[in-house]
């Protein structure tokens, strides 16, 4: 699968070795979010990927959605793992796995696709990365505070610039 990189791009340091970038485009979600809604992150990560913040967030009132992109990626993982060399054999066993775990790799499966889905509407080139409002993308932090902050911090600089 290949992502198609967002059009305007402005790069924030952040504190650590990560570099963080807030994408700045239209494409990613039409008119801005009134003041008066409920913030929005979107956290896209691998299942190992660690967040830190997220109880502070909630605190603020920020309502958090985490995405796993490589879920589908580990079911398969997960249903070929010690699989025989023989091809008719690990056919008939990767059978037996799934109809034992069919209606809960059937939903592991849509939340996986769900993931990607996510991940393509609104354009993201790499992972981690948190959307906020559909607005802007944080790329490389995993302490939502130091990204959310970042996001506040780029709200006030549009407030400040000149209109055209």
């Amino acid at each position: 699968m290949s992502w198609r990189p967002v059009s305007r791009r402005r790069a924030v340091a952040d504190a650590g070795r990560w570099m963080a970038a807030m994408v700045l485009s239209g494409a990613l979600g039409g008119p801005l979010a009134a003041a008066t809604t409920q913030p929005h992150a979107e956290v896209f990560v691998g299942a190992a990927t660690a967040l830190s913040g997220a109880e502070a967030l909630a605190v603020q009132g920020v309502r958090i959605t985490r995405y796993n992109v490589d879920e589908i990626a580990r079911i398969n993982a997960l249903l070929s793992a010690g699989l025989p060399g023989d091809p008719q054999e690990a056919a008939g066993i990767a059978v037996q796995r799934i109809a034992r775990r069919q209606a809960i790799l059937k939903h592991r499966y849509a939340r996986g696709a769900a993931a990607l889905l996510h991940a393509a509407r609104h354009r993201l080139s790499r992972f981690p990365a948190i959307v906020f409002d559909g607005q802007a993308v944080v790329y490389g932090v995993t302490d939502l505070r130091t990204a959310y902050r970042l996001y506040q911090r780029w709200q006030a600089d549009r407030m400040e610039a000149p209109q055209p």
